[in-house]
């Protein structure tokens, strides 16, 4: 066959549709595998072999479960982790302002000032900004006055940059993750196309290489195109015209296991 003739190059019309919906494209493409594995070795040159397109379909799936866990991640886990971070800030910063109080007085003075209160207030800021640059004065307070420290309340330098990184990373994780979900997404929809690309171009295949009214259709998990064109005609039920397959295969006597008719023609 050359680069004319390839049904990956140049395919025929196909006769079924493919799935935009992506879990009925996986159910689609499973049912052509398991054909391409049972009937594979009778379609002489086939290119899309159950091996090549179980490939495509193995990295969609791997993208979409990717791109899903990440999806639930930002609320399950990234936001959550966030709002922990900031309250632990948020009850911890009274506690040290108790402890400074004890020490510096309970008016803002130059001792206030140097713990990192320079607003000229004792007041605790709302801003995370703010509170995160407070954490980092705390800390560098009392590395200079370790007696301000308080075992009992967990004041400390260690105390003030461990909450401190918590809620820089926490932030840090939230903020990136839309960019980070959108290249998973991206991953899965070019994964998609190819496996919908794949699809198709196997199915084109699989119209050279089979009759029309084949009963071998069945075991791609596919309805003969001329029974579709029939069903089409008559408007049937798409369970009648799958079950005249299985009895249209079933008086053939050629099962999966007992294979004596060539598929092509």
């Amino acid at each position: 066959m050359n680069n004319q003739d390839s049904p990956e190059l140049n395919p025929p019309s196909v006769s079924h549709s493919i799935p935009d919906n992506f879990a009925d494209l996986v159910t689609m493409t499973t049912a052509v595998v398991g054909g391409l594995k049972t009937r594979g070795k009778f379609l002489n040159g086939i290119q899309n072999t159950a091996k090549v397109v179980q490939k495509d379909l193995t990295l969609a799936q791997t993208t979409n479960v990717d791109y899903e866990a990440g999806r639930k991640l930002l609320t399950s886990s990234l936001r959550p982790a966030f709002q922990t971070a900031q309250a632990n800030v948020i009850k911890y910063l009274p506690q040290v302002k108790r402890v400074l109080g004890v020490n510096l007085g309970g008016e803002w003075n130059s001792g206030w000032h140097d713990a990192g209160f320079h607003n000229g207030s004792t007041k605790l800021p709302l801003a995370i900004a703010t509170r995160k640059q407070l954490l980092l004065d705390l800390a560098s307070y009392f590395d200079a006055h370790p007696e301000h420290e308080s075992v009992e309340f967990s004041v400390s330098a260690s105390r003030c940059r461990e909450l401190h990184a918590a809620l820089t990373s926490t932030r840090a994780a939230v903020e990136a993750h839309p960019a980070e979900l959108k290249i998973k997404r991206t991953a899965f929809v070019k994964a998609a196309d190819a496996l919908r690309k794949r699809l198709r171009t196997t199915i084109s295949e699989l119209e050279i290489h089979l009759d029309r009214d084949s009963p071998h259709w069945g075991a791609f998990g596919l309805v003969a195109p001329a029974f579709k064109n029939r069903r089409r005609a008559k408007n049937l039920p798409a369970a009648e015209t799958v079950a005249a397959t299985r009895d249209s295969h079933s008086a053939t006597g050629t099962g999966a296991g007992t294979e004596s008719v060539a598929l092509t023609r």
